[in-house]
């Protein structure tokens, strides 16, 4: 029972250090054209929280944290690069039904080439995982994730509606 109280005690502070050295340093680099760094303070918050919020439901100890993360944050990085390629090209459409048919034709192509890239990139990463973690960590990994981004996603649906009744 200590033990368990102790390995608890030092996985929240290897976490909490973790995410100290990581994000501290970084708001003094970052900030927008008019010198706001608010969002990328938001960010950099929601990334300690997706660091803490991981490595306590998939139970990462300090060796396999010091593994697994350069291998998700270059996995998150790639996955990125892949998605901002193909917001360069198509952001500037508002309305799907404007584009003509030959441009219909290009983002459908683009959208598919999109996920076939997401797809190469996933399994390279499952199969790095595998080097790293047991299968049911990383059956942890995914479930983790889909239930962080689920909290994200209803606290920004939460904001937008506070956000809505603020303006009446």
């Amino acid at each position: 029972m200590l033990q368990n109280c102790i390995k608890s005690v030092s996985r929240i502070f290897f976490v909490f250090l973790f995410a100290c050295v990581c994000f501290a340093p970084m708001p003094a680099f970052s900030s927008d054209s008019n010198g706001d760094s608010k969002p990328d303070a938001r960010k950099e918050a929601i990334e300690a929280r997706r660091i803490a919020f991981l490595t306590d439901r998939i139970g990462l100890t300090p060796e396999e944290a010091r593994l697994f993360w350069p291998v998700y944050n270059q996995h998150r990085q790639k996955r990125e690069e892949v998605n901002a390629a193909f917001r360069a090209r198509w952001d500037r459409v508002k309305k799907v039904s404007d584009l003509s048919p030959e441009d219909a034709a290009a983002f459908g192509e683009d959208q598919i080439r999109r996920l076939e890239q997401l797809i190469v990139l996933k399994r390279r990463f499952h199969e790095d995982l595998k080097r790293i973690l047991s299968p049911m960590k990383i059956a942890l990994l995914y479930e983790a994730e889909r239930d962080f981004n689920r909290i994200l996603f209803q606290e920004a649906k939460r904001r937008d509606e506070d956000n809505r009744q603020d303006r009446r």
